[in-house]
């Protein structure tokens, strides 16, 4: 067991990953935030919902500590700012949390000869910036994916850490943390760590808007893009990992973020590109897929007053509690005045943040209502499906994501996004 003391500060989905995570290795973690926040966390009524998150927090709770003051700081520390940073509406970053948490560091902490490691998710030069000795300060990029979190803090594919000259990290505590991981570590300067984090997600913003419109192309012909999809997916220099699946744009505000953020950069460096406008633009048009299919469906008479509409999922993706930018939301809004249930399962166990939402079970929506949208892939979903008289029922189902089965959809007036 390694003695070091880690020191998250900031309570967030990505410290308390990372935090967890590292409960394995060392003796002692914690994670530090202002006192109303950890109040809240402590009441339950503050919830990061992630799988095995809860798990690990239960079984390494002996080794862990919430708390709104800092431990004795020692020879043995290391000090993790890894608060995950808001963004306004309009997506641009909002660095107000991470700034008063910095303050607070350098006010509880007089002698800095510890490291100090920013791991939120920053514009270029924000490092440089901080009231640190340069030394024993670094930048390390966060590559966490919402319900996949855990896994992807413990085998990280490699690890890029930024520091003030572009060198190996020096600080021996910090290297031996980095030891501990069974992949490379990429050492650059701090600027071109932060924008490695932004161009990693501008890279999978690039894959979503190509695959929507090659897709739509498929569905114009009235071909089949999981044919091509395949394809290209044993293609070694695009890959089974690539983003091949058709959907609504881009969701959960982490990859908008970072798009406006190279967006601003463009202009501010004059270079005469509209590729991230165009970006923004091909999400948004995604989005309003949704909106077009409603209008169409009331046009139609599909879609009354009298029918029971169903809403299978409502956060951004399935196996988070993460609403930023969901698709499901616009949803919500259209819907509000028609025979509306929902079902999400991990947001109906703690639905008082959604408390205007008729909440009901899965099989029940997928059995009496009418019309349903599915936004989340359930594995149930086929199977139920194939118990129902789907000839007899006539459902509407609006599936963007493409989780129905090809020989359920034919007994189905079906739509998808593409």
């Amino acid at each position: 067991m390694i003695k070091n003391n880690l020191i998250f500060i900031g309570l967030s989905h990505l410290s308390l990953n990372y935090g967890v995570t590292a409960a394995k290795k060392y003796s002692s973690i914690h994670f530090i935030d202002f006192k109303k926040k950890i109040d809240t966390f402590e009441k339950k009524e503050l919830i990061y919902d992630e799988p095995k998150l809860n798990n690990y927090l239960n079984k390494y709770k002996k080794k862990i500590v919430f708390s709104s003051k800092l431990p004795l700081i020692n020879k043995n520390t290391i000090l993790f700012l890894a608060i995950d940073v808001k963004t306004y509406k309009n997506n641009k970053s909002n660095y107000s949390y991470i700034n008063k948490l910095l303050k607070f560091i350098n006010l509880k902490i007089v002698e800095k000869n510890i490291p100090l490691i920013i791991m939120s998710q920053v514009q270029p030069n924000f490092t440089r910036k901080v009231d640190w000795p340069i030394k024993k300060l670094y930048y390390q990029v966060e590559t966490l994916v919402f319900g996949n979190a855990i896994n992807r803090a413990e085998n990280p594919e490699r690890i890029i850490v930024g520091t003030f000259d572009g060198n190996k990290a020096r600080d021996k505590n910090y290297l031996r943390y980095l030891n501990t991981f069974k992949c490379n570590s990429l050492f650059m300067k701090y600027e071109e760590a932060e924008l490695c984090k932004m161009f990693i997600n501008s890279y999978l913003v690039a894959n979503v808007s190509l695959t929507n419109n090659l897709a739509n192309i498929c569905k114009k012909l009235n071909l089949n893009w999981f044919k091509p999809k395949k394809a290209l997916m044993l293609d070694k220099r695009i890959g089974e990992y690539a983003y091949l699946n058709p959907g609504l744009g881009i969701s959960g505000g982490n990859l908008e973020r970072d798009i406006v953020n190279l967006n601003k950069i463009n202009k501010q460096l004059k270079i005469n590109s509209s590729l991230f406008s165009v970006f923004l633009k091909e999400s948004n048009n995604q989005k309003k897929w949704l909106v077009r299919i409603i209008n169409t469906l009331i046009r139609k008479k599909l879609l009354t007053q009298k029918n029971k509409v169903g809403l299978i999922g409502i956060s951004y993706k399935e196996n988070t509690n993460s609403l930023k930018n969901s698709p499901s939301l616009i949803l919500l809004s259209k819907l509000k005045n028609f025979n509306l249930y929902c079902y999400d399962k991990i947001l109906i166990k703690n639905s008082s943040e959604l408390i205007n939402i008729k909440w009901q079970n899965l099989e029940t929506i997928l059995k009496e209502c009418d019309i349903i949208f599915i936004m989340h892939n359930e594995n149930k979903i086929n199977n139920i499906l194939r118990k129902i008289n789907l000839i007899q029922n006539k459902k509407i189902i609006i599936d963007p994501y493409n989780n129905i089965e090809p020989n359920i959809i034919n007994h189905l007036k079906y739509y998808d996004s593409l």
